[in-house]
């Protein structure tokens, strides 16, 4: 089967859209199918092209038997404003039509963000192929929610999101309660698959140390509560901000490692307040990330409230669960049911919860390290990377016939 996959983050970028979206291919590849996917230059989170690459039309690339086709990008960071982070999609969007003279596939999948999605739709439909979109969050709502005051152009991007939808052969999503959320949202006819995030066992089982020296010459003898990855608009860090203010004379810091929308709001309240027990630090590879995680002793996924938050399960808790790292979570009821069934760490209602969760996590860790190792056996045994891709290729399979 040959399939084509469009997405705008793909290795050598880290995070878990690139993440993700390499795992599945390689597995598709390895099941003896043919596959492309089309992408951009590697730019983020940076917002700069990586080493190695040039800027231009297209280039082609094989990674682990996949076929990457690597357009002309607008490159835009974590970092960037949302207006340029919408150009350089929208810039995809344009640019990826360059696929319409590739070799006629038998499937296509498009990724949110929006654009990649709506290129696959537009491609499928030329092509008269089975589609599938693959929606991960309700970016554009979120984007929406971001502002003080709804945006037109917003608005006009989400009806035309939800006809698209209502257009589509199928619609993956990340889990239950994003299925119904989306199904009711933009009122469906058919409810969407849900196909969960996942982890790689191997990768959670011989963790290669390997952590820069001024990070961890900063961690020793502390105890640390860390945010390794995205410091994006879906988490709320006043929490943690009020918390530390509490926990200032303890020997408890917090630690966030990435980049993001929030990163700036992050570092003007610590010059602000004058705390010295919140570190911030830039991104750094995807190896690097696991490894500090495990050397905190415990996770921090701080999620606003909201019913887009409510439905959301972000690939930190299932990474830091899969590291036997205990967690602490605000808000999501989806992601608080997973952490109550996997018994893997603490929810938190407010940073007072916050404060005296930690200083009992400090003084009795043994009982904390424990719900780690109950989180790790739990995540491990039911959401293996391998078997979410052979749920897709069962999809695709469906849909061919």
């Amino acid at each position: 089967m040959r399939i084509v996959y469009f997405t705008q983050y793909f290795p050598p970028e880290i995070g878990a859209a690139p993440q993700r979206a390499h795992y599945h291919a390689k597995k598709w590849v390895e099941m003896g199918n043919e596959v492309t996917v089309i992408t951009n230059v590697p730019n983020s989170p940076y917002g700069k092209i990586y080493e190695g690459y040039r800027n231009r039309i297209n280039q082609n690339e094989i990674i682990d038997g996949i076929h990457v086709t690597r357009l002309l990008t607008i490159t835009s960071g974590k970092k960037s404003h949302t207006i340029h982070r919408f150009l350089s999609s929208f810039f995809y969007l344009v640019i990826s039509s360059w696929a319409l003279f590739m070799k006629k596939p038998d499937i296509v999948l498009g990724s949110a963000p929006y654009f990649a999605g709506m290129s696959a739709y537009i491609y499928g439909k030329l092509r008269k192929i089975p589609f599938i979109y693959e929606l991960r969050d309700p970016w554009l709502q979120i984007i929406q929610r971001s502002f003080s005051k709804p945006s037109l152009m917003l608005s006009i991007l989400i009806k035309i999101e939800r006809k698209i939808l209502k257009n589509t052969e199928k619609v993956v999503v990340i889990g239950n309660a994003m299925a119904d959320y989306i199904k009711n949202e933009y009122k469906l006819h058919v409810r969407p698959s849900a196909i969960y995030n996942g982890i790689i066992k191997e990768n959670f089982e011989n963790i290669v140390k390997d952590i820069p020296s001024y990070i961890i010459s900063r961690m020793i003898d502390k105890f640390n509560v860390g945010l390794i990855g995205n410091l994006g608009n879906q988490y709320d860090f006043e929490p943690i901000i009020k918390a530390a203010l509490l926990l200032r004379n303890k020997n408890i810091q917090f630690l966030f490692v990435g980049e993001g929308t929030q990163k700036k709001y992050i570092l003007q309240k610590i010059e602000e307040l004058s705390l010295d027990n919140i570190l911030v630090f830039e991104a750094v590879s995807y190896v690097q990330s696991q490894n500090i995680s495990k050397m905190c002793n415990l996770s921090i996924i701080p999620l606003k409230k909201g019913k887009l938050y409510d439905i959301y399960l972000p690939l930190k808790l299932f990474e830091s669960l899969a590291l036997g790292v205990p967690v602490l979570l605000c808000n999501g009821s989806e992601a608080r049911n997973m952490l109550k069934e996997s018994r893997g760490g603490f929810f938190f209602k407010d940073h007072t919860e916050l404060s005296e969760i930690i200083l009992y996590c400090m003084d009795n860790f043994d009982k904390c390290k424990s719900k780690g190792k109950l989180g790790k056996k739990y995540i491990l045994k039911n959401f293996e990377r391998s078997v979410m891709a052979e749920k897709y290729m069962k999809i695709f399979n469906d849909m061919k016939s």
